[in-house]
């Protein structure tokens, strides 16, 4: 019996997805030795992965507690309370993980067996930001767990975790990292950190506008990606209408990089339809209509 069939049965759970679905199976390894994982992923389900993933850049976190007797592994998303209707949908679609509103509208995932099938994900539709690497570490450490529960394991995972999330200093991404930006991962990104702004003072402009530290060259990416939409329409200067800036200074403890959208072509013919075109999960879209 699989890995993640014995989790299951020894837990209980029953699968969410139908019974016919694809089925493959994918391993992680970690010292040589690989943890098999059959496959629970819905084939019809990739927009929804997709949305998600560009969400978990935006919003997730992964992170681990070491204690006497155990690692506690967690992976969470967290949104305001007026959110509850996404986290909800998104426990719905991925058929694991639990709910938490205590004080703000949380997904949690921190089951072995759920955070196996959480991996699987991020392996098919990886994370495009520098939380990619938080990820690497955080299934490195669950991998050495599930192997290994001596004490020289639990000092290899907290040599990792000393250096994820705010902890971390490089952020140098695997060369065999490639970004894979979608309409659907774009949306999820932009749920999670985009920005609809107007002006308050005449002419009252607005603007489109994302935000990240650490993450340059995944602005660039996003960057090309929005200029790509406006070829199709012919627009002109269309590389200028979509514009980058960064703040290096060095009290930030990072670089900052800004994407904006404020020209009125661009907005109207291009940006307006291209969100139109997806469906939106959560109350950003409020903004976004306004």
């Amino acid at each position: 019996m699989c890995f993640l069939k014995s989790c299951l049965f020894i837990l209980n759970l029953k699968p969410t997805i139908p019974l016919n679905v694809r089925r493959h199976h994918y391993s992680t390894k970690a010292k040589g030795v690989s943890l098999p994982i059959e496959s629970r992923l819905h084939p019809n389900l990739n927009s929804f992965y997709d949305w998600f993933c560009g969400l978990a850049d935006a919003e997730s976190c992964f992170f681990f507690r070491i204690r006497e007797r155990a690692v506690e592994f967690e992976f969470k998303i967290s949104l305001h309370l007026d959110d509850l209707p996404v986290i909800l949908f998104i426990q719905k679609n991925l058929g694991i993980g639990k709910v938490d509103t205590s004080g703000m509208a949380s997904f949690r995932v921190n089951k072995q067996s759920e955070l196996l099938i959480l991996i699987e994900i991020f392996e098919k539709f990886p994370l495009n930001s520098t939380k990619y690497l938080n990820y690497l570490d955080f299934k490195k450490a669950l991998e050495l767990y599930v192997l290994s529960k001596s004490a020289l394991t639990k000092k290899e995972i907290s040599k990792l975790k000393a250096r994820m999330n705010s902890l971390r200093t490089d952020f140098t991404m695997p060369n065999s990292h490639k970004l894979r930006i979608t309409p659907e991962w774009v949306l999820g990104f932009t749920e999670g950190e985009g920005c609809f702004s107007v002006q308050k003072i005449f002419p009252f402009s607005v603007t489109f506008s994302l935000t990240q530290k650490n993450n340059t060259d995944l602005m660039r990416a996003i960057q090309k990606f929005f200029q790509s939409l406006a070829v199709r329409f012919n627009l002109p200067n269309e590389q200028e209408a979509v514009r980058i800036s960064l703040d290096s200074r060095i009290g930030n403890k990072g670089d900052i990089t800004s994407l904006h959208i404020s020209r009125t072509d661009y907005l109207t013919l291009v940006l307006i339809p291209f969100f139109d075109s997806l469906t939106w999960g959560s109350k950003k879209e409020n903004d976004y209509n306004d």
